[in-house]
């Protein structure tokens, strides 16, 4: 929901239906699995396309956020070539001036997570 002064509340996103929702995550898998075999995209590209739109169909009640580190990871090492273009990409990108920075960042406690888990 969105709150603006003055304006009623907008809804801003709303999932589908748990009716739409089996047949919406089939289309979406056979949609993968078609942009992967025609090539045309990036495999990258196609990653992240499927967690958005998997983001958007939001099948479960919780979990979503989980599942879809789980699937950027499936994706990048089942659709992205080999295992070691990924992960020299990520030992590339961790030793980035970005992440350099924000490493301290990363291990500061985080507020209210304290009972979080993996």
């Amino acid at each position: 929901m969105e709150f603006c002064e003055g304006a009623p509340p907008t809804i801003r996103f709303r999932p589908l239906s748990v009716a739409e929702t089996p047949e919406a995550v089939k289309e979406l898998c056979l949609s993968y699995r078609a942009v992967l075999n025609q090539q045309e995209v990036q495999p990258l590209v196609a990653v992240a396309a499927l967690v958005f739109d998997f983001l958007c169909i939001h099948p479960f009640r919780d979990g979503n956020g989980r599942i879809s580190r789980l699937l950027t990871l499936l994706g990048l090492f089942t659709g992205t070539g080999s295992r070691s273009d990924v992960l020299s990409t990520w030992s590339d990108w961790s030793r980035s001036p970005t992440m350099i920075i924000m490493r301290p960042f990363a291990k500061a406690p985080k507020a209210g997570m304290k009972d979080s888990t993996i």
